[in-house]
């Protein structure tokens, strides 16, 4: 078992010769909140250049039409600011977990879309793929996609928890650091 070197700022790379698997792991939680980040970015941009879609849903939620304007603004303009900051780096723990709980609240408006009489046939959602047979289909893929976002952040959250827990005399240096 091969011990860390302590003087290593939270977010450095593994510099000396270690495992792929650390080097891999690095990566990959540099490279999961970024690409995120960029989801985040393109699904506000989209909610920003049509809105509609995110007006039939909050129609079809029942909310009162003096609200949906401003809800919808303020949608869009949180998935963009959560998009840049988990892109830039920047107070990376609390982003993690504010896009991870932003993607739990879409994924149980998803599943209430799902199991709903004549929900909405686009929910506004990001469309990765080609259109489907159904909005079911669609909506039910996007609830996969979002497990799958939300599932690759928490090992991200858990991966940096660890890492600020591991290292003693750091941890509060890189909770800070971490944090903004």
């Amino acid at each position: 078992m091969t011990q860390r070197d302590v003087t290593l700022p939270l977010d450095s790379a593994p510099t000396s010769p270690s495992p792929w698997g650390t080097r891999l792991a690095w990566w990959a939680e540099q490279l999961i909140p970024r690409g995120v980040g960029l989801i985040f970015l393109w699904a506000g941009a989209g909610k920003f250049w049509d809105p509609t879609k995110t007006h039939r849903v909050f129609a079809f939620d029942g909310l009162p039409q003096p609200l949906i304007e401003p809800l919808t603004v303020a949608v869009w303009i949180g998935e963009v600011i959560l998009g840049f900051v988990l892109l830039i780096g920047i107070a990376r723990r609390r982003a993690v977990m504010a896009t991870i709980l932003v993607l739990f609240v879409y994924s149980v408006q998803l599943a209430y879309l799902i199991v709903a009489d004549n929900p909405p046939k686009d929910c506004g959602c990001v469309a990765l793929m080609a259109k489907y047979a159904s909005a079911k289909q669609a909506m039910v893929l996007g609830l996969v996609r979002n497990a799958v976002m939300a599932a690759s952040l928490e090992w991200v959250r858990l991966r940096i928890a660890g890492r600020a827990l591991s290292l003693p005399g750091q941890a509060e240096a890189g909770a800070k650091k971490e944090d903004g």
